[in-house]
């Protein structure tokens, strides 16, 4: 999940669980304004992303949510 500043100038996000606990929060990612969350989960259910402007930031962000699979690869390396 990533935020895309744009006009909001410095945008911070956080993940909720379906029971509002706060799993993760991001403000400057990578040495930028954006914000950016890499979060596996561990069960199915509901989350929620709470985005917003730092401080009195406000105006246009884009939010970029991304499902990626992870592969587990077999070892094919015959040992002799």
């Amino acid at each position: 999940m990533k935020v895309q500043s744009g006009q909001i100038g410095d945008g911070d996000m956080q993940l909720l669980s379906n029971a509002g606990a706060m799993l993760a929060y991001s403000d400057d990612a990578n040495g930028t304004h954006n914000a950016q969350i890499v979060f596996a989960a561990d069960r199915t259910g509901k989350y929620y992303l709470n985005v917003g402007g730092v401080s009195t930031h406000t105006g246009v962000y884009q939010v970029e949510l991304s499902n990626h699979v992870a592969q587990v690869f077999g070892d094919d390396f015959a040992l002799t």
